[in-house]
């Protein structure tokens, strides 16, 4: 099998399409220079949960993989996805977060997240994440 890129499916030689939502432009920054350098394609950015469940409504392209905060103005992460899991949302969900807390962690898991990382984000630890949730156990940078 060809080496492919994290941000290549390999089964479909096509991008992952990834949704970033942070109300910090710093950190979507950081997570977007990141994705693109694995060939992901970022394909929707939102600076809030408000925001996100409108550009997800409003896409008819639905992205692969959602990063996601916990703590944002008018409504936490869990409560984002809570509304995102209403709207059949199936594919992979990340959250990045500040909070190491088993608490918010819990009520994640229990919201089916596919991975958790604390930041701040280190591109190392979002690469490792990422070739785990796609399952790319071929995938060692």
């Amino acid at each position: 099998m060809a080496s492919y890129p994290l941000g290549i499916n390999p089964k479909t030689e096509k991008q992952y399409k990834v949704m970033i939502v942070d109300d910090s432009s710093t950190i979507r920054i950081a997570e977007k220079k990141i994705l693109l350098s694995e060939n992901f394609n970022v394909m929707l950015e939102a600076d809030g949960a408000m925001t996100a469940l409108k550009q997800l409504k409003e896409s008819p392209d639905k992205p692969d993989i959602l990063m996601i905060d916990f703590d944002m103005p008018q409504m936490n992460g869990i409560d984002l996805l809570k509304r995102i899991r209403a709207l059949n949302y199936e594919g992979k969900v990340i959250v990045v977060t500040s909070y190491a807390n088993k608490g918010i962690l819990s009520e994640f898991l229990k919201l089916k997240i596919d991975g958790y990382v604390v930041k701040p984000v280190q591109r190392q630890t979002i690469i490792q994440h990422l070739a785990k949730v796609l399952g790319r156990d071929d995938y060692i940078k």
